[in-house]
Formats: C-alpha cells, structure tokens, sequence
C-alpha cells in the first residue's frame, strides 16, 4: 500500500487528487469548506482509533497493539492500493508493523505557510511550530527505521508544472499505473483547479 501523508495543510489532498484523477481510487470526497479531502473512511476510523490509544504510535506502541487490530489493518491494506491520511504521521508505526507499507509519498511545507492555511480554514486553529516539526520527524524516522521507500514533495512547488516536484510526482503516479501521459495529464488538470491557481 502507499501513503500520502504530511503534517495538515502539506499539499496531501493535491497529491491525493492527482492520484484520483489518474484513475487511482483513493477514496472520500472533497471538503470545500476545509478545502480538504479524500481520506478514506475505514483508513481514518482505524487511524482515529489508534490515536485515541496513543496520541503518537511509537515502535514500541505498535508492538503491543491487539492482534484483532493488527489484523484490521492488514485487511485494509490488501485492499487499497493507494491511501491519503494526514494522521499517518501519528500512526505509522502501526501500519509498518502490520506489514502493509510499501512506499510513503510525504508532502512537506514551509511551517510558517502550514500554519497560516490552517488559520484560514480554522480561525481557532492551535497547530503550533513544533507539532509540524515533530510530525514530519516522525514520519521521515519510521521510513528510515523500516527501510521504507519515502518520496519527498514539496508544496506549494509542485504546483508549478515546470517544477521538478511536479515531474517528480507524474513519476511515481506514472510508475504506479505504467501510464506516463495519463500520470502528467492528471497533475497538470489538478493544478489548474481553482483551489490551486
């Protein structure tokens, strides 16, 4: 299974989208309010669940979880092929150590602009600096920990078709599907989206 995660407000639902448009089925709707979206419901029932266990899943927490949860995530992730959950960056640890991570597609951005997108979308938004940093550290340190292949792409630079992040992600949608041209078509119709220009 691959995943599309980041911290909030990282660019994951553009990612997502482009996926979506390249005939991936990643699952959920579009949020125009939260300007936000295509989170598979059952990926984020057991994502919420495990949070609501341990605010972070560390190595050791993934470990001790129940086998029937265990189980629970390997049933999902032999089904979907491709998923989009900012919470990953929480709960990663749990699905490495269910087996089900083939690849993490990790979306950063500048904090300062994470922040400030959060505050547009939620005028009570309490994300802080250091929660940004703290979950892209945890992402980046369970890939490398596992050996788990993790592309990197930057946002809002993807968005510039002329950007090597962009070709970047055609690339791996492109290597998913076999399906260079239908890869680029489905990132550079995503850009044009008026959420994006």
């Amino acid at each position: 299974m691959i995943v599309i995660t980041g911290s909030g407000r990282s660019g994951t639902s553009f990612a997502a989208e482009c996926f979506q448009k390249a005939g991936f089925s990643v699952g959920g709707d579009w949020s125009a309010r939260r300007r936000a979206g295509w989170e598979n419901k059952v990926v984020v029932g057991i994502n919420d669940k495990l949070m609501s266990v341990n605010t972070f899943m560390d190595c050791e927490a993934a470990m001790n979880l129940p086998k029937k949860t265990i189980e629970e995530i390997q049933a999902v992730g032999s089904v979907l092929k491709i998923v989009k959950d900012p919470r990953f960056n929480r709960t990663l640890e749990a699905w490495v150590h269910a087996g089900v991570i083939d690849k993490v597609i990790h979306m950063i951005r500048p904090v300062r602009e994470v922040l400030a997108s959060d505050l547009r979308i939620n005028e009570s938004a309490s994300t802080t600096e250091e929660t940004v940093l703290a979950v892209t550290g945890s992402i980046t340190m369970a890939c490398d920990i596992h050996k788990i292949p993790r592309v990197v792409i930057q946002y809002p630079e993807v968005i510039d078709k002329n950007n090597f992040q962009s070709k970047k992600l055609v690339f791996e949608i492109g290597l998913l599907g076999g399906d260079f041209l239908k890869a680029k078509e489905a990132v550079l119709t995503t850009i044009r989206t008026p959420e994006n220009v």
